[in-house]
């Protein structure tokens, strides 16, 4: 970890957050028509959240996490994927998963930049090598020490943050799109070539 300014603090995260036990029954009245978030449904590193259905239609059986909208939810199992992202309604989410809610010296969203940072990558893949399946146990996830600013400059990271990642994740689109592009046309031109509807000689 590089040096942090004289008047941040380093905390560990079972003391300033809550992570989520006690698992419920997703086929139950009560939690079988909600939205059911698991690793799959987060994009790697970005913390976008693809499509994803009620656990009802996901056919789930064994049990969950239940979680409230703004929760922060992050995958243990293989780290290196760095699977998180901030609960968009009331839901369930996957018992590979930690459901965790900071206390009001953190900003959720300040604390899911950390998630998404090298100083946790670097821990969470260190501690999944530990054990024959790749994941972070309980008590190592607790043990991480969180990098805790007054509470309004974590504001100001979060909002410059956002914002430059919003115009990096635009140039990502474009660049997507520009790539998809061309590889239709290298197909048109391979298609033609093939199909006697280019001249080669």
């Amino acid at each position: 970890l590089q040096k942090i300014p004289a008047h941040w603090r380093l905390v560990p995260l079972k003391w300033c957050c809550h992570i989520a036990s006690g698992q419920v029954d997703p086929a139950a009245d009560e939690f079988r028509e909600l939205p059911l978030i698991a690793p799959d449904h987060i994009e790697s590193w970005t913390g976008h959240i693809l499509p994803f259905t009620s656990a009802e239609e996901q056919g789930a059986i064994s049990g969950k996490y239940a979680y409230k909208k703004g929760t922060l939810l992050y995958s243990k199992i293989r780290p290196e994927l760095s699977k998180v992202c901030i609960a968009p309604v009331d839901g369930l989410c996957s018992a590979d998963m930690y459901a965790i809610s900071p206390s009001e010296e953190i900003s959720t969203e300040y604390l899911f930049y950390q998630f998404l940072s090298r100083h946790f990558h670097q821990f969470a893949v260190l501690e999944s090598m530990r054990v024959a399946m790749p994941k972070v146990n309980r008590e190592a996830l607790g043990a991480f020490p969180i990098i805790v600013p007054p509470r309004e400059e974590q504001e100001a990271i979060v909002s410059n943050l956002t914002e430059s990642l919003s115009a990096l994740d635009r140039s990502s689109a474009a660049i997507r799109g520009a790539i998809e592009r061309l590889v239709e046309y290298r197909a048109a031109v391979i298609t033609a070539a093939v199909t006697g509807k280019m001249k080669v000689v």
